[in-house]
C-alpha cells in the first residue's frame, strides 16, 4: 500500500513534533506542512504556503491529503479572524474529499473551552466538523509536563526536554523552588509530555474507526503531589502560594483592561479559574491509552526524575 499523505498544518512547537514523528515511518506517511510562511522542516515540494482568504490556495492546500492534523493557534488579536479562516480551511477540506481531520484541541477536558476566551474557536470548529463526510477526533493531552524541566541543571534541557515547546515554568518553578498554585492544590491535572502527545496521535492514524474525543494521559495527579515529588528529588522545601478564586477574579478584570496586549496573561489566569471551577473535572480521561492497548508514557516521576535526580 502507498504511503499517504498527512497534512500538518501550523509548525509551531507541536507541529513540529508532529512532522518529525511522521518522518519516521516513510512507508506509511508522506508529511505535509500546511502554514502561512515558508518552513525548512520539510523539502519544498511538501510545504504548502497558504492563504486562509483565498478558496484557490485552500483547495490547493488540501488537494491529495488523506488526514490533516491541526495545531494551529491563534495569535492575540486575530481569535474571529483565525476561526472563519480554519472554518474554511475545514469546508474545503471536505469538499477535496480528506477522509480525517485532527482540530486544534491539545487543551484539558472539553468543558474548559468554555472557560477560556482565548479557546473561543474551538467548540464553533468541533460543530463544523460534526457537518462533514469527514472522521474527526480531538485531541486531549492536558498540560505539557516538559514545564517542569524549566531550570534544569542537566545538559540539553532546551533540546531535549523541550524540543521547542515555550521555555518557562509553570505553576511550579522547581529551579527556584516555588509554586503558584490555584485553588487548593488538591484538584487533579493532566500531564503528558509533549513528544508522546506526537508518538500517540501517529499510532491513532492506524486506528480503523474514531471517536470523537481521544484523551491522551502520561500522569493524572494533584499540583500538591508534582510539590511532594518535586521536593524528595531536589531536598528543597518550596515556597507555595495558594491563590483564592477572588484573587485570580480580580486579576482576570484587571487584565482585561489591556487586552489584546495581556491575552496570554490573561489566559493563564482564565485555566486557572476553569481549573477552580471544574475540579477535577478539568481532567483528561486516558481513552486513546487504552484504545492503543495503554502504551508505555513518560510519567511526571519518571520525567522529574530525568531532569532533577
Amino acid at each position: 500500500m502507498a504511503p499517504v499523505k498527512i497534512a500538518v498544518v501550523g509548525v509551531g512547537s507541536l507541529g513540529s513534533i508532529h512532522i518529525r514523528e511522521l518522518l519516521k515511518f516513510p512507508d506509511l506517511y508522506i508529511p505535509i506542512a500546511i502554514t502561512s510562511s515558508k518552513t525548512t522542516l520539510l523539502p519544498a515540494s511538501q510545504v504548502r504556503v497558504i492563504d486562509y482568504s483565498s478558496p484557490s490556495s485552500l483547495a490547493s492546500a488540501v488537494q491529495g491529503v488523506h488526514t490533516i492534523i491541526n495545531t494551529a493557534f491563534p495569535s492575540a488579536s486575530s481569535i474571529q479572524e483565525f476561526l472563519a479562516g480554519q472554518l474554511r480551511l475545514i469546508q474545503a477540506a471536505d469538499e477535496a474529499g480528506v477522509k480525517r481531520y485532527i482540530p486544534s484541541e491539545w487543551a484539558m477536558n472539553k468543558k474548559v473551552n468554555q472557560y477560556i476566551q482565548l479557546y473561543g474557536f474551538k467548540d464553533p470548529i468541533m460543530e463544523a466538523l460534526r457537518k462533514t463526510k469527514m472522521e474527526f477526533t480531538a485531541v486531549r493531552p492536558g498540560i505539557y509536563m516538559n514545564f517542569f524541566a524549566f531550570g534544569s541543571p542537566k545538559e540539553r534541557v532546551v533540546e531535549d526536554a523541550f524540543d521547542g515547546v515555550r521555555y518557562n515554568p509553570y505553576v511550579v518553578n522547581i529551579e527556584d523552588g516555588t509554586a503558584n498554585i490555584p485553588g487548593t492544590g488538591n484538584d487533579l491535572v493532566t500531564f503528558t509530555k509533549a513528544q508522546e502527545i506526537a508518538v500517540m496521535t501517529v499510532k491513532l492514524l492506524a486506528l480503523e474507526k474514531w471517536e470523537e474525543e481521544s484523551g491522551v494521559v502520561g500522569s493524572t495527579m494533584s499540583y500538591n503531589e508534582v510539590i511532594k515529588l518535586a521536593e524528595k528529588l531536589t531536598g528543597k522545601k518550596f515556597n507555595v502560594t495558594y491563590i483564592p478564586k477572588e484573587q485570580l477574579e480580580a486579576q482576570k478584570a484587571e487584565l482585561e483592561k489591556g487586552l489584546p496586549e495581556t491575552l496570554f496573561q490573561h489566559f493563564v489566569v482564565e485555566g486557572f479559574l476553569a481549573a477552580i471551577k471544574l475540579g477535577g473535572d478539568a481532567s483528561v480521561k486516558p481513552t486513546l491509552n487504552q484504545r492503543l492497548g495503554n502504551p508505555k508514557l513518560t510519567t511526571v516521576e519518571e520525567f522529574l526524575q530525568r531532569w532533577w535526580a
